[in-house]
């Protein structure tokens, strides 16, 4: 089995791949026109952010909607961290 994709919702698409870019050093692969929907360069696995929009439009019974990355960059330095928010 091989681990290729995920996907992670966030609040602002651009703004997720800014920071990613800025605190990974990622390069992202594609942005699509509506910027509801990215991809980075991560190597053999895609890193996808979507839209919280398109994610309510995915999943009409409903999902955990985040506010924008707060759920998983805490292990982020300092520095970091203020920039995100």
């Amino acid at each position: 089995m091989k681990f290729s994709y995920t996907i992670l919702y966030v609040k602002d698409v651009t703004h997720a791949v800014a920071f990613y870019e800025r605190a990974f050093n990622l390069k992202q692969r594609f942005i699509h026109e509506s910027g509801q929907y990215a991809e980075m360069e991560t190597g053999g696995t895609t890193l996808a952010f979507a839209s919280n929009e398109l994610a309510r439009s995915n999943f009409p019974q409903g999902f955990q909607e985040n506010n924008y990355i707060s759920d998983f960059i805490y292990f982020i330095p300092e520095v970091f961290w203020n920039w995100a928010f």
